[in-house]
């Protein structure tokens, strides 16, 4: 038998793995899974550009360099946010004019809900309004019902 083959346990008989082997597989499962995912942490810095990637639609890749205000454009009230989640499908969704805030402090980003009539989730729990919980890469924020998943991206990585 070759060093590439893996011989089968007779049938009855258990197969004997080290713990070694167990953690060799599971670091180069780790190394492999950081070398093609998002930074999963909270940490973002001037390198970093936030994605917001909402099913079905391109990402959108900004810079926080201040307060972002997450709602929907209405030209009746003269509603205006910095990010307007209407072409996804906002108002239907249930996303209010002013739902939600981004914030950044330091290396790390905020967000906090504006007192939305549908509430802010992030991970599938609720949040309360107007306090600030921070994100990290990965994490899935709901605006009423329309769910964006968070990625910190490195600029250098961008083409």
């Amino acid at each position: 038998m070759s060093s590439d083959e893996v011989s089968k346990p007779a049938e009855g008989s258990t197969m004997q793995i080290s713990i070694d082997d167990l953690k060799l597989a599971r670091d180069a499962y780790h190394r492999e899974r950081e070398a093609t995912q998002p930074l999963a942490n909270a940490r973002f810095t001037d390198q970093h550009r936030l994605a917001l990637e909402v099913v079905n639609f391109p990402r959108l890749i900004i810079p926080v360099d201040r307060d972002l205000i997450l709602g929907r454009i209405d030209n009746v009230s003269g509603s205006q946010p910095d990010i307007d989640v209407d072409p996804y499908g906002g108002h239907r969704m249930g996303v209010s004019r002013r739902h939600a805030v981004l914030r950044r402090i330091t290396n790390e980003i905020y967000i906090a809900d504006l007192n939305s009539r549908n509430g802010t989730m992030i991970n599938e729990h609720r949040i309360p309004p107007n306090t600030l919980h921070r994100l990290r890469s990965e994490d899935i924020i709901a605006l009423g019902t329309l769910r964006i998943r968070i990625y910190f991206i490195d600029i250098d990585t961008l083409s």
